[in-house]
């Protein structure tokens, strides 16, 4: 009885080893099958902000690197484009104040060697 049992084991063992070398075509996982479905397409760009509107572009693994990919909510455009004139406007303050302190400071260096001028003329005479 054992060998008649393990016989039957040998032959299944033999016969599903066969089928699974007789098939060429590789596993795939299900991530992986879907990977290969999918023609590479990582985003849709649509032309409005709804899902409804068209298609203008996709994203695809061939061409991200043309892309730079950002995610904001609504007014986010808007709120940093005021941001960024009050940073041109803090900007164009401290160019000014900068100017002030250099002419200051060219206005300081100036009465300085004009008055050590004075001294030198006062030391010789």
């Amino acid at each position: 009885m054992k060998k008649i049992v393990l016989t039957g084991f040998m032959l299944a063992f033999g016969v599903s080893s066969s089928l699974a070398m007789s098939y060429s075509k590789p596993i795939q996982s299900p991530a992986q099958k879907q990977y290969a479905d999918n023609t590479h397409k990582l985003v849709d760009i649509y032309s409005k902000d709804n899902k409804n509107s068209k298609v203008s572009a996709q994203i695809t693994f061939e061409n991200q690197d043309n892309y730079n990919i950002f995610y904001c909510k609504q007014n986010t455009i808007k709120r940093l484009e005021e941001y960024a004139k009050v940073q041109d406007q803090k900007i164009a303050k401290l160019y000014a104040m900068i100017m002030q302190m250099q002419q200051d400071f060219t206005y300081a260096l100036e009465q300085q060697q004009a008055q050590i001028n004075q001294l030198k003329q006062a030391y010789y005479y």
